[in-house]
This record gives structure tokens, sequence and C-alpha cells, in this order.
């Protein structure tokens, strides 16, 4: 007790530290990936916490003073606004971006070094008439002011390319395009200029590469403007490969059947893990994104088309993905089984059942099996593998439901059959469920 007494009567002169180790000491508290933490209401999402320089901010002006200097010399910041109200949403929880600062935060914050600002004429024409209850064929008068909500958001420099990633994904999700609609403003500025000579001071080349040449990924805009100190080469290169396709539908399904039979091979070979891992790149090759337990299914309408060449000319691009699909997590389901991972087995399985109950309108215990359809043997394998990833659970009701379906997709497989058999079925005689 008298110790605890001492040790609070004689506190540790921190300021008697020499600077460069307090600087040490910021660094590890500032650091952003020891600040990241699960975002409170979205799964597999993660969110921004400092509460550590908020306290060192509120130490004292000495403090505040080199905490700042040092945080805003590490990290490098995007500010990002779009016309979507709910584009927050949709940034952290299917784009699995981390955010700095939202909404008036974001508005405040001026120690950006690239701003982003998403216009869409259309849309903000539409929603100005629709809140001032404007009809459509009629111009609504000069006079009349509108303030057309907004989503701000920052970023690190790090997530940009993520960023611009999920903004892909919404182009090729959208019928007809997104990109097309919206005009970019890129405003560059260099936040750590104090003054003097260093007031006008352009952001560094090596450093203006990295904050605009994620850009490139952002094709087919109606237009797009650069402001700041912008190196006129790293411009053109950033235009030039805006201008670029995407890589086309064909090239994306031959991509991830190449990697769908790597990933079979790797798995005859007991790699298991790895095999997983390859599975998972050919999902993304089709636009369907993976993280732990979520999946995210973009681009159907990139897909909704006849494909003009390659190994499915002629057929039709979203069936052709659908049957991949199929076949994917059937090896997905199985991958797990021989890891012995039979909840992750069960999960896979069951998401995938679910999706199809859904589209065909029926309940959870009425599974009617696709006879004749394309891709009914790796339907059936899937309920097959679930079934028995379940019965290795001891949920045997549930595995006997799973089993008797993937035994009429499959009815002379000697697997399915034997697996029947072990929970008291021979085929042929009145089933016991």
């Amino acid at each position: 007790m008298m110790g605890d007494a001492m040790a609070f009567s004689n506190p540790f002169d921190f300021m008697s530290l020499p600077p460069e180790i307090r600087l040490q000491i910021y660094s590890h508290l500032l650091n952003p990936a020891d600040n990241i933490q699960p975002h409170p209401t979205h799964d597999d999402c993660e969110t921004y916490h400092f509460e550590n320089l908020l306290n060192l901010l509120l130490t004292s002006r000495t403090v505040s003073d080199e905490v700042a200097r040092l945080f805003y010399s590490k990290n490098t910041f995007v500010r990002v606004e779009t016309p979507w109200e709910e584009a927050q949403n949709h940034i952290e929880e299917q784009g699995l971006i981390p955010l700095i600062c939202v909404g008036e935060k974001a508005e405040r914050f001026q120690r950006y070094h690239l701003g982003l600002e998403i216009r869409c004429p259309a849309y903000e024409n539409h929603m100005m008439r629709h809140r001032m209850g404007i009809e459509t064929h009629i111009e609504p008068p000069p006079s009349m002011e509108f303030q057309m909500p907004t989503c701000k958001v920052v970023i690190l420099l790090e997530h940009l390319s993520a960023f611009c990633r999920i903004w892909f994904y919404s182009d090729i999700s959208n019928p007809g395009g997104l990109n097309g609609h919206l005009d970019l403003t890129v405003h560059l500025q260099n936040p750590n200029a104090t003054g003097g000579v260093e007031a006008n001071a352009p952001v560094p080349k090596a450093l203006q590469q990295k904050l605009l040449s994620p850009l490139g990924a952002v094709r087919g805009l109606a237009e797009i403007k650069f402001q700041g100190e912008v190196y006129k080469s790293i411009e053109q290169a950033v235009r030039q490969e805006m201008m670029k396709p995407y890589v086309s539908q064909e090239d994306c399904l031959e991509q991830s059947v190449a990697l769908k039979k790597r990933g079979d091979e790797v798995l005859k070979d007991g790699k298991t893990r790895e095999a997983i891992e390859i599975y998972e790149k050919a999902f993304y090759a089709i636009h369907i994104t993976c993280k732990g337990r979520r999946r995210h299914i973009w681009g159907d309408a990139f897909f909704d088309k006849q494909l003009a060449s390659g190994t499915y000319e002629g057929q039709h691009g979203e069936w052709i993905r659908i049957m991949l699909r199929l076949k994917l997590v059937s090896q997905v389901v199985l991958a797990y089984s021989t890891l012995k991972e039979y909840e992750e087995a069960e999960f896979w399985g069951m998401r995938t059942i679910y999706i199809m109950r859904q589209r065909m309108g029926v309940e959870d215990d009425e599974d009617t099996p696709l006879i004749g359809f394309p891709s009914a043997g790796d339907i059936g394998r899937i309920y097959f593998r679930t079934g028995v990833a379940m019965k290795e659970q001891a949920k045997l009701e549930d595995a006997r439901k799973l089993l008797k379906v993937a035994h009429d997709y499959l009815p002379e497989d000697q697997e399915v059959i034997a697996a029947l058999r072990s929970i008291g079925w021979t085929p042929g005689l009145t089933r016991p469920f």
C-alpha cells in the first residue's frame, strides 16, 4: 500500500525523456494496425479506434504538437465524397474497408493528401426534383436552392486500392453500368506544408504515384478532372489506364476454370489448405469476394450476355458462372471435410443450399431435385458432402434429409449409397424418413 502511495506521489516525468524516445513511444501507440478492432455491427468488418491518439492530444500542448506532427507524417489520408448517403455502409460492409472518420468529422478533416469528389448529375437532378416535389418534365426555377445530401468518409492510402475495387464491382453490378453517369474530381494537396518555402510545395512525385495509380482501375467515367500540383506524366498514365477495357467475361470464366483445375490437383496432392486458397482465387476471378464467412457476389449484370469466344462460346455468361460456382462450392465443402473442419463444410454447403431453395421458392424441408439440370451432379455432391459433414457432427436428422436428396440426384453413386446405409437405410427399401 505504501509503495503504491509513493508511486502516485512521484509520477514519472515523461517529458524528461529524450525527444527521440518519446517519438518511439508515440509510434507504437499510434500505429494504425494496433488501433483496429472488430466493427460493432458488421461481422467480419473492422474499424479504427484511435482512443490513444485522443488521450495523447489532451495531455499537454507540447505532447499534442509532437503527436499530431508524427501522426500526420506517418499516415496518408484520402477523403472521399459521394452523392449516395448509404455509401458508408457499402464501403464498410461490402468493401470491408475500415474508416478513419465519417460525416461531419470527415467534412472538417483537412489533413488529407487526396480528395475524391464523385458526382452523379442525373441522380442529383432526380433527387432535387423528388425532394422539391417537382414534376419530371418541369424545369426547376433558378431561384430554388437544393442542398444535395452527400456521404463523406476518410480512409488510409493503403485502403485506396480496395476502395477502387469496390467501385469497380459497383460498376459491373449495375445494368448498363454506373461509371458512365459519374464525374470525378481528383484534388491533390500537401497537408504537411507548414508555410514559407513549403507553403505551395507539391506532393512528392513518388507519393503522387502511390496516391493516383489505384485510380487507373476506375474505367469509363463520364468526366475526370485533376486539381492541384499533379505531375503531367502521372496524370497521363492514370488516364491511359482508365481507357483500358475490363477483363472480358470470357477471360474471367477461363481464368476461374484454370484455377479450379489447379485447386483440384493440389487437393489430390494432400495440400488441402492451399487448395481452399486457390478455390477462393477462382471465385475472385468471376467477381465473387471471400473473407472469412462473408462472401459477396458481384457482376450479375456483367455476365448477363452471350459469350462471344472461348470454351463457352455461344452460351450465356451468367449461366456458366452459376455452374462454375456450384463446382467450386462442392470442392470447398470436400476440402473442409478432408481437414475434418465439419462445421465449416456444413456452413458453406448449407449456404448454397439455402440460396437454391430461395431461388426455387421452396421451404427448407421441401428440396425438389432438379433432375436434368446441367449441374445436377454438382448439386448432388453438395448435398452429399454437406450431409456427411452433418453426420460427423451427430446431426443425424439433418444428415438424413440431405443424403436423401443427394441420392435423388446421384442414385448410382456408391459413396452416397454407403452413407445412406450408415444411417440405417438400404436403397430399394422404404426410407425411414
